[in-house]
């Protein structure tokens, strides 16, 4: 998943808002006992995240079976990515975001970035302020990560890509049942979506397993008509490899 945001979307006096939202999200509450990061665990799945000047990256590998309550946290993610984060947890991944930064901080590219970048761009240009010093971090509260989430992190600055075993209707049918119906539509609402078992379902059915359902909503304007998503879901199984081009001869550079 990526967001359209990154530390030049960030206050120009707080570029470091949305690393700090990054990894307060793994901190967020699914529940009362458990953190985001406890239920990937719990999932089987593995995590990486990183934020960029111009976007930040999430990328979660689970089980196939994962998938609905991965998509679950996705929507969260998209909705109230900071529940139940509180101060005292700000507080240690503010420590955490700096322990990481003195072990990987020491290269010389990393030394030598905010110089770097302080001449390239002039004073007040987002891409001047990417490499605040971390000892600024004090200055930095949960409303500060609100604000920049409730700007940021909405459906329509964020892409995702879902890679493995499933079909795309059925995708569909997961996003359906895993998203919040406003994410699809202002005016959706639980009742206008329809649920029917899967056609091939061996053995009794289970309508609280979603991989046995078909979900679809109906449009809330319309009620005769599906709703038109406007998605640009698509397959990339069946588009052509294009072979690398050969180097040219008497060059070693990549």
């Amino acid at each position: 998943t990526i967001v359209d945001g990154g530390t030049s979307s960030a206050p120009v006096d707080k570029p470091l808002t949305a690393r700090l939202l990054e990894y307060n999200w793994f901190q967020s509450q699914v529940s009362e006992t458990a953190r985001v990061q406890d239920q990937l665990y719990a999932l089987g799945a593995n995590y990486t995240a990183s934020t960029s000047a111009d976007y930040t990256e999430y990328m979660t590998l689970g089980p196939r079976e994962a998938l609905p309550e991965l998509l679950k946290l996705e929507s969260q993610r998209m909705s109230d990515p900071l529940k139940g984060v509180s101060n005292d947890t700000l507080l240690v991944t503010k420590e955490v975001l700096k322990s990481r930064a003195s072990l990987v901080g020491g290269s010389p590219m990393n030394i030598a970035r905010p110089h770097i970048y302080s001449m390239l761009y002039p004073e007040g240009h987002p891409y001047a302020h990417v490499s605040e010093a971390l000892d600024g971090l004090n200055g930095y509260g949960l409303d500060d990560l609100k604000s920049y989430a409730d700007a940021q992190y909405r459906p329509e600055n964020v892409t995702m890509t879902i890679a493995g075993d499933i079909d795309l209707d059925q995708t569909m049918s997961l996003l359906f049942w895993a998203l919040e119906p406003e994410m699809f539509h202002a005016d959706l609402k639980e009742e206008h979506f329809n649920k029917y078992f899967r056609h091939d379902i061996e053995g009794e059915p289970d309508e609280e397993n979603p991989w046995h359902l078909v979900v679809y909503p109906n449009d809330p304007n319309d009620p005769d008509e599906y709703l038109n998503t406007d998605s640009e879901l698509g397959l990339r199984i069946d588009r052509p490899v294009l072979d690398p081009p050969n180097p040219v001869a008497g060059r070693d550079d990549m």
